[in-house]
């Protein structure tokens, strides 16, 4: 008897720990945080975890991940919605179907199927949710196919494709588009730094039709023959000036080596665009380098290349610091010539000091535009910019064509070092490249 008592009692004990293990949390995630997440009486499963496959998760629920996820498609799953804290990737070789997949960290898409199916109230354009993919920090797809009404990606990032299928109707982010790879079919890409399709094909009704329109690589429209991009409309007309509903934009594949260059970075199209016309090379055969200081060498040397390497009417250098088997001397001898440098002094490049913001603009301002505008100094922008700086007038320039805006809304951070990403960046938004 006392043995049964025994196991009755070790019985319930079990159930009451069991009991007081709650099961997965739901919560209602209306208006959180700030109204910026309109998921009217949305209930989630939070998860803390940081690896799952769909096998684990419930068909018609929605999941909150708190930590960056890799979601590993085993199985086909449907979760209206999929929310992460951190970064989504999505890889496997079954579907998921969801209509918001968010990701306040960059959102990728290795392989598998994603399908977003219309919904019939989506969010409004004002908030940070979109009805199909975002990733607040980039978005990547890499392989797999995804159907979407809407693929973007939020802030100072970009969405990038290079490789996979997408079928979507308005693709893009502030920071630009960019397509290295893939087969693409959209209603319409956009992107405010520019659109750039160096590799795979992209079927396309409208290109940055809310924006500047800013195409940085030479596309080849291949179908239907003869038709053009529209500036007045963003559309496309054929040779008879008709509109077109879509044109199919292919080029040969972009061989980007570099893997320190991920493709949601905000420098990504820069750096393709610099290898691609030649104007920098990588640090070593797979890195770029892009966070490490531009020196002032490799900075004159990127806007040499990018005027199609002139070669300088003058062999004799002032500079004793400068080679005559530098690699960098002909950049510099030109630049001399055009007036785009002095030197640091009258016999100094300090071709390896670190070239400064303030140098950088007035390298540039010196090479694409050398007639100051008398009014823009006496309405300077920067309380770090006096009218009496050697760069108060490249500065202005600057900040007013777009080419090398200021670090904050009143601060331009003149002494502020230069990255290799943010010259090639410069030169890039500059459009100065080898015709």
């Amino acid at each position: 008897m006392k043995h049964y008592l025994s196991l009755f009692l070790c019985a319930v004990l079990l159930l009451g720990v069991f009991a007081a293990v709650p099961a997965a949390a739901a919560a209602d995630l209306r208006g959180y945080p700030d109204d910026h997440y309109p998921l009217p009486d949305q209930e989630f499963i939070y998860l803390d975890g940081t690896s799952y496959r769909t096998g684990e998760l419930d068909d018609g629920v929605s999941y909150y991940f708190r930590n960056d996820v890799t979601l590993a498609l085993d199985e086909n799953r449907t979760c209206p919605v999929i929310y992460t804290e951190g970064s989504l990737t999505i890889e496997g070789d079954a579907t998921l179907t969801g209509e918001i997949l968010y990701a306040e960290g960059s959102a990728v898409l290795d392989s598998g199927t994603v399908v977003c199916p219309v919904m019939d109230n989506p969010p409004e354009a004002s908030t940070l949710l979109v009805n199909g993919l975002r990733g607040a920090g980039g978005v990547s797809i890499k392989g797999g196919c995804i159907t979407a009404p809407v693929i973007y990606a939020g802030g100072e990032h970009m969405t990038s494709v290079s490789g996979g299928e997408v079928h979507v109707g308005s693709i893009g982010a502030l920071y630009g588009y960019s397509q290295t790879g893939g087969i693409v079919e959209a209603d319409r890409v956009w992107g405010r730094e520019g659109v750039f399709v160096c590799g795979g094909r992209l079927t396309v009704g409208s290109i940055n039709h809310d924006y500047v329109f800013d195409i940085s690589f030479p596309m080849v429209i291949s179908e239907p023959a003869g038709a053009a991009y529209s500036e007045e409309t963003g559309g496309f007309i054929d040779a008879e000036g008709k509109p077109v509903e879509r044109v199919t934009i292919s080029k040969a594949e972009f061989d980007f080596r570099f893997t320190d260059v991920e493709p949601y970075a905000w420098y990504y199209q820069p750096a393709c665009w610099a290898v691609y016309y030649g104007v920098a090379n990588g640090t070593d055969a797979t890195h770029f380098s892009p966070n490490n200081p531009c020196t002032r060498a490799q900075a004159m040397t990127f806007l040499w290349r990018a005027s199609g390497s002139p070669a300088p009417k003058n062999t004799d250098c002032a500079f004793v610091d400068v080679a005559s088997d530098a690699w960098y001397r002909s950049a510099v001898l030109w630049a001399v010539e055009a007036g785009i440098t002095n030197g640091t002094d009258a016999t100094h490049f300090s071709p390896n000091d670190p070239c400064t913001r303030a140098q950088a603009v007035t390298f540039l301002w010196r090479a694409l535009s050398s007639q100051p505008d008398p009014d823009e100094l006496h309405d300077i922008p920067f309380h770090d910019v006096k009218p009496t700086d050697y760069f108060a007038a490249a500065a202005c320039w600057g900040d007013r064509t777009g080419i090398v805006k200021g670090t904050g809304a009143v601060v331009f951070s003149p002494k502020e070092i230069c990255s290799r990403a943010m010259l090639v960046a410069f030169l890039c938004r500059a459009d100065v490249r080898p015709r």
